[in-house]
């Protein structure tokens, strides 16, 4: 069988002829069939109004010939055209009710940059990870499996394995991760800095009890640098307060117990 063949018969399967010559959809189609359907329904629409519009010749069998007018033209193509034009809207009619946008309009054609840009971005992704990946020797770290390594640290008895301190802790991105686990506590900071400013100290204790953070060392120490990167370094929060700008930890007698505690001073 020819491929024209083929293809008469792929059609026929798909369409039932109309008493005007239209075409109507006989069956249940694939996103990829209606696509082929609509631009072969446009092709023959363009290639129909490139015809009329453009002189024509009419032959007749004695071998005399005589042009036709485009009014004549189009009167004996207007009803195949009327017939291609009610497919092309019984199509898009079809694209609408299954929410996809009508190929070649404006909202299909900013719809696939947005596509095209976020395919783009995702590509970009992928090869900074495999970059990153081929450097480092090992898989780049996942949001989740990060979250579950520091749901464990919130135990303070909590021992890291090998893997864990080599491939997981040590990466490029578990700091990120770890920034984002911890931001609720986080929030406290500028309660932190308002008792810094009524009482000039306030204890590491109070700091993490404020904050909320867990009986941790891990989490406790990410805590006062995360705190100290705030007020000491120009990016951070509180850093305009030029009295914050050297904060750090100190050991200071506490003047109620007598003891010596770590404190933030100012």
């Amino acid at each position: 069988m020819s491929i024209q063949n083929d293809y008469s018969s792929y059609i026929e399967n798909i369409f039932q002829k109309s008493d005007d010559y239209g075409l109507i959809l006989s069956r249940e189609l694939y996103k990829s069939e209606i696509d082929i359907i609509y631009d072969f329904i446009n092709t023959i629409y363009k290639y129909l109004t490139d015809y009329i519009n453009q002189p024509n010749t009419l032959e007749y069998d004695n071998g005399t010939s005589e042009e036709i007018s485009e009014i004549e033209t189009r009167e004996l193509y207007n009803k195949r055209i009327d017939a291609i034009l009610r497919d092309k809207e019984l199509v898009e009619q079809w694209y609408k009710s299954n929410n996809i946008y009508v190929p070649g309009t404006a909202e299909a054609r900013k719809h696939d940059k947005i596509m095209d840009d976020m395919r783009k971005k995702v590509l970009t992704k992928f090869k900074k990870r495999k970059e990153i990946e081929a450097k480092t020797g090992f898989p780049m770290l996942r949001k989740k499996d990060a979250f579950a390594i520091l749901t464990k640290y919130e135990n303070k008895d909590y021992r890291p394995t090998t893997a864990e301190k080599n491939n997981i802790i040590k990466h490029r991105n578990f700091k990120k991760y770890t920034t984002q686990y911890t931001k609720n506590w986080k929030v406290q900071y500028p309660n932190a800095v308002k008792i810094l400013k009524e009482k000039g100290r306030i204890s590491l204790k109070d700091f993490y009890s404020l904050c909320q953070c867990p009986n941790s060392d891990f989490f406790r120490k990410h805590l006062v640098e995360s705190f100290k990167y705030e007020c000491t370094n120009p990016r951070g929060r509180f850093y305009e307060n030029k009295k914050f700008r050297d904060i750090k930890p100190l050991k200071r007698r506490n003047e109620e117990t007598d003891e010596f505690e770590l404190v933030f001073i100012i």
